[in-house]
């Protein structure tokens, strides 16, 4: 009999230490608020692989996650389904000790960049950066040509306004398309 249990203890200190972590531990806390449903997120690596990610589905409840990760940065893509922020809720990194709280207050898309014993992290993020668009994003990085603008015009001396989108690579002289 003692020589089973102690079979069985050494087997647990063996499983135990595969399951420790190698690089450095990072701890992801989520908190949903209101409209639980409407939050996500995903965190991803430099290579654009995704290393977690979290939807949210009941509110007012609180999630943590562990994540084993090598040096380097890493990006959070915040997402709101319905466009209005994530309501109360938010995330927060501990990476050694060091706590890293984001949420997105308004909007459907929001990012934040963050490095595990890695400074100076920067990713590119393709968006609309003309700050009177519809679309515009203001953690972008690198304007896409995505931007869609509201114009008005005179038609009789009735005001009347358009949204104007014009697509990356339109041929000269394309036809002007009102819808």
């Amino acid at each position: 009999m003692k020589t089973s249990l102690l079979s069985i203890i050494l087997i647990l200190f063996a499983l135990a230490g595969i399951s420790q972590c190698d690089f450095t531990e990072v701890i992801v806390t989520a908190e949903t608020g209101e409209w639980a449903d409407e939050m996500s997120f995903s965190i991803i690596d430099v290579l654009g692989y995704e290393v977690s990610s979290f939807e949210g589905v009941d509110n007012f409840q609180s999630s943590d996650t562990t994540l084993c990760l090598i040096d380097g940065c890493y990006l959070l893509i915040a997402e709101d389904s319905w466009g209005d922020g994530w309501n109360g809720g938010s995330v927060s990194l501990d990476v050694d000790g060091n706590i890293t709280n984001y949420s997105l207050e308004d909007g459907v898309l929001g990012f934040l960049t963050f490095g595990v014993n890695q400074e100076d992290c920067f990713f590119d993020i393709p968006g609309c950066m003309d700050s009177v668009a519809l679309n515009y994003l203001p953690d972008a990085t690198e304007d896409d040509g995505s931007c869609v603008n509201i114009i008005e015009f005179d038609n009789n001396k009735e005001v009347r306004e358009y949204l104007y989108y014009e697509p990356e690579g339109l041929q000269p002289g394309a036809p002007l398309v009102f819808v």
